[in-house]
Order: C-alpha cells, then sequence, then structure tokens
C-alpha cells in the first residue's frame, strides 16, 4: 500500500504539489515536472488560491482521473474546510485509493484518527499553541502541515522565525510538511532541511494557477532539491 509518511521518510527531501483547482492538466504538469505526491480539495474555499472546490459528487470524475494519472504516487485530498469532518465523509475517499486525508485539527473528527487503510495529515494554524500538538502521534497523526503562518504574511519571503516556529514542531516525533503560505524559492531548501522538514509542498503562491507555470516552478524546486542530494 502506498505511504505518505513513508514518502516523507526518504533521505531526499518530498516535493508535492497543492493543485489550486482540480484540473488534470495541473496534475499532469506537475507530475510531469517531478512531483512526488499531489493534494487536491473538496468542499473548501481556499483562502491561498481564491478558489472555491465543489462536493465530491461534483469533482468526482476528475478526481478519479488525477488519481488513474498518478498511478503509484500518493494523492492526498481535503476533504473540506470550515466545520469538523464527519468519519463517514472519509470512507469513500478512502474507497476511490486517496493516500492521505488533509485538514485542520480544528476540522478534524477525533473518531477519523481511528480510521485504517488511509493517513491523517494534520495542520495547526497560526493560533495554535505547541502543547496542543505534543499527543497527536499517539492519537494517530501522521504527517504535521505546518500551516503556521498569519494570513497576513502570506505570499512574504522566508524568515528565521519561520524556521524556528518549524523546527519547534519536531519535538513531536512526526513528518514536517510545509505548505507555500510564503513565497519560498529553491534557495530556501538547505535551510528548511537544516530546520528539520521532510517535505515542501508548492502552491498558488508560488506556482500560479496556469500549466506552463505550474511546471517551471515544480522543476526548478525539483533540479535544487536533486542537486543538494549530489
Amino acid at each position: 500500500m502506498k505511504s505518505f509518511r513513508a514518502e516523507l521518510a526518504k533521505p531526499k527531501l518530498t516535493l508535492v504539489y497543492s493543485l489550486p483547482e482540480n484540473k488534470i492538466e495541473l496534475a499532469e504538469a506537475a507530475l510531469a515536472a517531478g512531483a512526488d505526491a499531489i493534494k487536491v480539495h473538496i468542499s473548501v474555499h481556499h483562502h491561498a488560491s481564491g478558489t472555491h472546490f465543489g462536493s465530491l459528487e461534483d469533482e468526482w470524475g476528475v478526481l478519479t482521473d488525477i488519481l488513474k494519472l498518478a498511478g503509484d504516487k500518493c494523492v492526498g485530498i481535503v476533504p473540506g474546510g470550515g466545520r469538523v469532518i464527519k468519519p463517514e465523509e472519509i470512507y469513500p475517499l478512502k474507497e476511490m485509493g486517496f493516500t492521505f486525508v488533509s485538514f485542520y485539527a480544528h476540522h478534524c473528527s477525533p473518531e477519523i484518527l481511528s480510521i485504517p487503510g488511509i493517513e491523517k495529515m494534520v495542520a495547526p494554524d497560526y493560533t495554535y499553541s505547541s502543547f496542543e500538538l505534543q499527543n497527536w502521534a499517539k492519537w494517530g497523526v501522521d504527517v504535521i502541515e505546518t500551516s503556521i503562518i498569519d494570513p497576513n504574511g502570506y505570499g512574504e519571503p522566508l524568515n528565521l522565525r519561520d524556521l524556528g516556529r518549524y523546527n519547534a514542531l519536531t519535538q513531536f516525533g512526526l513528518p514536517l510538511l510545509v505548505p507555500t503560505q510564503r513565497k519560498l524559492t529553491p534557495s530556501d531548501l538547505p535551510s528548511l532541511i537544516k530546520a528539520g522538514v521532510q517535505g515542501v509542498m508548492l502552491g498558488a503562491v508560488v506556482t500560479g494557477k496556469e500549466p506552463e507555470n505550474v511546471y517551471i516552478a515544480i522543476k526548478e524546486f525539483r533540479q535544487a532539491i536533486d542537486r543538494n542530494e549530489d
């Protein structure tokens, strides 16, 4: 079975693409450029991209196509936002073949962490205190998405305080995936690695929404990651 946590455990930094819209052309561009995994959304308004995603029924066809295209690559999904997600919403996603589900902790029903066969990537936001995460690993969280930047700072450059806050999350013993709330560049990757990060997830802040720009941006990060391993 595919495992996103195992992907993040590899020596090389994991490169993930979060689609700003559920379009097959964007998934094709990302995978062709070297993304290790991709993430899609349903039933949520995505702040960073300004996109509203439809329900699972609305998005079923394109999501099925994206899963088929991805093949042996991990594909995750955000099953909703702005409310607590119910466990029964996760089972259809598991059956479709998604590797992991992704949400803020305050949108995650605790029962979801007990559902086998699909991994859980859970995010604190910028208002969380670190003590709130201390039992996540014990309770069944697989990956922390470090969505800890105040929305007022989206799109700004990475800074040293950000690195310190990411590094503080390593104490919980879970893989860390950094989304591009900041406008990361390939030159930021060595610093993120030193901070203890296992992966970066590129989104609209860095890639834009056009397939050709997505390809270019992801390719630059792919090449930088591969150079750092040489």
